[in-house]
């Protein structure tokens, strides 16, 4: 299908040019004089070459990257065939491991390459040998345009991957779960010992991809071992690896694929004959590794007929008697976690080698929505269960004795009675909450300790982002189109990030690799995003890269305020995109004091933020040790009494 012949539907061009379908017949209708709408072939759909001229030429939409974008759009769109798709995605599995264009090898020469890197045909030699010697050409220079377009091959690949329909993308982990899954993983696989190397990630039948996937890309530089033990073709899973740098290890399951001290095993979990699965995999580690099970709440963690729960039952009773695994921690996680939003219930599991307590660290979270907050507690509970679980309050788990599970049956997160928790370390909560009530105690800043006098007949001074912008008084930044970056030190704005005011985090050497002309943002510079709610946050430190969609607003204006900006932005309503119709303050009164009366109330609100967390951590140690009983506590007066 060459760009000659690409066609879109309306609904592939409004995702093009970044709009929604309503918009597009409105185009239709209402058409630019001298230059209208394409029209439609006898198939009612619409020739991308035209599309993306028609998008140019009258400037529509909110995509200044059409041209390129649109070979991607093509391939995504409902007139390619699952075979044809199929095709290009191998083609661009190809692409990203020789990292040269595929037009520029013929499909005997391909094939010779493939068969050295592939000479037992496991991953990818017979999907190119299928191919259609007269189809190639034409295949190949899609699939190289489609490379273009997504910045690389790999990221194409996993577009495409990602565009795919049913219950083999359905059941994929949500990518915030995998996220989730992959910090577990960086952070149990880190050593305690300078000397000890990380351990391997296991991925039992090559079921995990989307995590190990995930997790490589944070521990760059350094590219984890990979072991893939399953006894069943898993070729689409050792094809991913390939194409993301990694060199899986192919291993029996009944035979020795003993990893290293630290490694993690992840295993998809889907019946009742998993769990024999589950106690073949532990058996097979060394101390200090960890096994992380992921599967439907309704086998792991909720009441199962009386067959399944024996078989559930014996590994959990094996941390009571002598077993080289143990249950450390069993969470019944939110509904929604897969790609094909089912509101099915998922559990997860996490066991390991060692016995500190005769506990297990149980919660249930399905009720709370899991966001980046729930996450990260969630991270941290599980992590200190690993660990050491005497060292700290926990947030979303709790301790049950494993013989009180082991003898009640039915649901493990929810005993059918009083759950006897365990205070680990009273003493340090007594003396946590003697530091919290001092800091709750301390006398609070002034608010707004200013001199008022009233001006009659005094105007608001605004003007309009536009009108600004056209005066040079600020300038407007685009973001950066990334494609996939590994994690590191500098701070990266994303649209989510925006959002949530938190930036997360990016290699800058990677990144300025991939993008040699990208600007860093500058001290005071506006980060900003339209769609949906606008949202604006202040970047004070500079140096942060900034993702599309999300742009920047440069103040150059000693009358404009940054801050000032921000807060207009951010009481903008919802459905408001036309950023050059907001209006924002001009600043009237003495440069300096604008900026320390700024700087006065963000003190006062970081300050607010100090208290509410010093009392959310003080509710908590409350509920927990006061409460209980392991901290005894009296009455001011009674205290003078004694």
């Amino acid at each position: 299908m060459n760009e000659a012949h690409a066609t879109l539907s309306l609904a592939d061009v409004a995702k093009l040019a970044g709009v929604k379908r309503p918009v597009v017949s409105m185009w239709r209708k209402r058409e630019v004089p001298g230059l209208p709408f394409p029209a439609a072939g006898a198939d009612g759909r619409f020739a991308a070459d035209e599309i993306v001229d028609w998008l140019e030429a009258t400037g529509r939409g909110n995509n200044p990257e059409a041209r390129a974008d649109v070979a991607i759009r093509v391939a995504l769109s409902a007139s390619v065939t699952p075979q044809r798709r199929s095709a290009l995605l191998n083609l661009l599995a190809a692409r990203a491991m020789f990292d040269e264009p595929l037009a520029a090898l013929g499909l005997e020469e391909l094939l010779d390459r493939v068969d050295e890197l592939d000479p037992d045909d496991e991953f990818l030699f017979s999907e190119l040998n299928g191919l259609d010697a007269a189809d190639y050409p034409e295949l190949a220079g899609q699939a190289d345009a489609i490379a273009e377009s997504a910045w690389n091959p790999r990221a194409a690949y996993e577009r495409l991957l990602d565009a795919r329909t049913g219950p083999e993308h359905d059941d994929r982990l949500h990518p915030d779960l995998c996220e989730f899954l992959a910090e577990l993983c960086r952070a149990l696989r880190q050593p305690d010992e300078e000397l000890v190397p990380e351990g391997e990630l296991v991925d039992v039948r090559g079921a995990c991809t989307d995590v190990v996937i995930a997790a490589a890309a944070q521990d760059d530089p350094s590219v984890p071992l990979v072991k893939i033990p399953a006894d069943v073709p898993v070729r689409e899973a050792q094809r991913r690896y390939y194409v993301h740098g990694m060199v899986p290890e192919r291993c029996s399951l009944k035979e020795g694929w003993y990893p290293n001290t630290g490694s993690v095993a992840l295993l998809r979990a889907t019946d009742a004959d998993d769990l024999a699965l589950v106690d073949e995999v532990c058996q097979r580690l060394f101390d200090g590794a960890a096994v992380v099970v992921v599967g439907p709440a309704s086998l792991l963690i909720d009441a199962v007929p009386a067959e399944v729960e024996r078989r559930r039952d014996e590994l959990i009773r094996r941390g009571i008697d002598y077993h080289p695994m143990l249950l450390q921690a069993a969470v019944r996680l939110p509904a929604g976690l897969t790609c094909g939003g089912s509101r099915q219930h998922l559990g997860l599991w996490l066991l390991s080698k060692e016995l500190r307590y005769s506990a297990v660290w149980v919660g249930d979270i399905s009720g709370a929505s899991f966001d980046r907050g729930t996450r990260q507690s969630l991270l941290d509970d599980l992590l200190a269960a690993f660990r050491s679980p005497g060292v700290r309050a926990f947030s979303l788990l709790h301790a049950v004795r494993r013989s009180v599970i082991a003898a009640n049956g039915g649901s493990l997160v929810s005993t059918g009675r009083s759950v006897s928790k365990l205070i680990m370390s009273p003493a340090d909560d007594a003396a946590k909450i003697i530091e919290l009530r001092r800091a709750l105690n301390a006398p609070m800043p002034k608010v707004f300790d200013y001199e008022l006098a009233v001006v009659g007949d005094a105007v608001a001074h605004q003007i309009s982002l536009g009108d600004a912008y056209d005066a040079k008084q600020l300038r407007l930044l685009p973001g950066t189109r990334l494609a996939e970056v590994p994690r590191g030190a500098t701070p990266l704005w994303t649209s989510v990030a925006v959002v949530e005011d938190r930036p997360g985090n990016v290699d800058l050497l990677k990144l300025t690799q991939q993008h040699p002309g990208i600007r860093l943002t500058e001290p005071d510079d506006v980060v900003f995003i339209t769609a949906g709610k606008p949202a604006a946050v202040l970047d004070r430190e500079g140096g942060a890269a900034v993702a599309y969609p999300a742009r920047v607003l440069r103040i150059r204006s000693p009358r404009l305020s940054p801050a000032a900006v921000v807060d207009a932005i951010n009481a903008v309503p919802a459905g408001n995109s036309k950023w050059r119709t907001w209006m924002v303050p001009v600043v009237q009164i003495d440069l300096e004091l604008d900026q320390e009366i700024r700087e006065s109330l963000r003190a006062l609100e970081d300050e607010l933020h100090r208290r509410l967390a010093d009392l959310a951590a003080l509710r908590s140690l409350v509920g927990c040790s006061v409460l209980s009983g392991a901290i005894q506590v009296a009455r001011p007066n009674e205290q003078k009494g004694k």
